[in-house]
């Protein structure tokens, strides 16, 4: 398979996931969380948050 191709195929692949086009930020606190932090993904066709424990 030639590089081009390979890029391409690749590209193809990245793009059906489903975290493709989102932009990630940490959400901070005034007060220092407990134990997790707050994610917040922003998209142009959806925003979404998660909670992660730490």
């Amino acid at each position: 398979m030639q590089a081009e191709d390979a890029e391409t195929e690749y590209l193809k692949i990245a793009q059906q996931l489903p975290e493709y086009g989102v932009m990630f930020y940490r959400v901070g606190r005034e007060k220092r969380p407990v134990g997790g932090e707050l994610v917040l993904g922003i998209s142009s066709h959806d925003y979404d948050y998660d909670y992660t424990l730490l």
